[in-house]
């Protein structure tokens, strides 16, 4: 019995039920997807049964290096193990629980290496919520594709408040 689902941009949490499947054991493959798994014995079953890492999910630690009037810089630590081809994203809103959109294009970084990004321009004297997602596209013939059906999209980093303050500062 194989079950191959790696590279389809599935998201959420992995159902417990997979941990049924142990006919299966050693032909799992769920990598690279969006997906998490918070119960033990499920991630116990992944680890000695399935290909699942790495997922895509977003960049740890994420930190608000500096911001003035017109940009804020924010700081994390890389996604590690993720293949070439895929970017950061900073995500901004009014509101810590969204709708977020994402920054101007001084926001998205071609490098799944980086580990900041200049966000702005933005509105000066304003509070912001800040949050980075990860995204990975499919390689297709050594190019990334960048509008297929199974880019991956990690959910969003918590939110962070940056305020700006006056302009030209």
């Amino acid at each position: 019995v194989d079950l191959d689902l790696a590279e389809n941009d599935l998201n959420g949490e992995i159902p417990v039920e997979i941990g049924n499947l142990t006919q299966a054991c050693g032909s799992i493959r769920l990598y690279l997807n969006a997906l998490d798994a918070t119960n033990p014995v499920l991630v116990t079953f992944l680890d000695n049964c399935a290909d699942w890492t790495p997922q895509v999910s977003p960049p740890q630690n994420v930190t608000i290096l500096n911001s003035d009037g017109r940009f804020a810089t924010v700081g994390w630590d890389p996604v590690i193990g993720l293949p070439e081809g895929g970017n950061y994203e900073i995500l901004i809103s009014g509101s810590p629980s969204g709708p977020f959109e994402r920054v101007p294009s001084t926001a998205t970084l071609f490098d799944l290496h980086a580990n900041y990004a200049v966000a702005g321009p933005l509105e000066p004297l304003t509070d912001y919520y800040l949050a980075v997602r990860t995204v990975l596209y499919p390689v297709v013939n050594g190019s990334w594709n960048w509008n297929d059906k199974n880019t991956v999209v990690s959910w969003l980093s918590p939110p962070l408040l940056v305020s700006t303050g006056p302009a030209g500062e």
